[in-house]
């Protein structure tokens, strides 16, 4: 888990993790100690949690994440839940968050977080796109 370079204790005993602020790897640690987080922690740090969960192999928290990001999945939180979805390689999250936003489409494409959105994740918006015309085209 703690393998990479930046993560060897230096001469002062201390190990580094660039990935995660302060909270955050409270967040996780309590989450390693404990094999639960309160809500309030889990919803501020998920996507983060996330993350660390698929870098550093730590499948219970990733299941743990995916079950409360799709409990909570609505118009307002779905383009970073997708986002997260593909960097985790989560395939039913994925899934998931690709649907809603098809349901969803025509909320989606006026917002600017949309166009945030396309700027940042191009190839998720193809995929978005593409699947919203072919299941329109039905």
């Amino acid at each position: 888990m703690l393998e990479c370079d930046e993560c060897k204790a230096a001469p002062s005993n201390s190990i580094t993790i660039p990935d995660l602020n302060h909270e955050e790897l409270e967040s996780l640690l309590e989450f390693l100690y404990s094999g639960t987080l309160n809500v309030e922690k889990l919803e501020k740090h998920v996507y983060a949690l996330s993350q660390a969960a698929d870098k550093y192999v730590i499948p219970h928290l990733l299941k743990h994440c995916e079950r409360y990001l799709l409990s909570s999945l609505s118009t307002s939180n779905a383009l970073e839940t997708l986002e997260i979805a593909d960097t985790c390689s989560n395939h039913n999250l994925k899934e998931t968050t690709l649907n809603f936003l098809v349901k969803n489409i025509e909320h989606m494409v006026p917002s600017p977080k949309f166009e945030t959105f396309v700027h940042r994740s191009p190839h998720l918006t193809v995929q978005l796109v593409t699947r919203a015309f072919v299941n329109g085209a039905k």
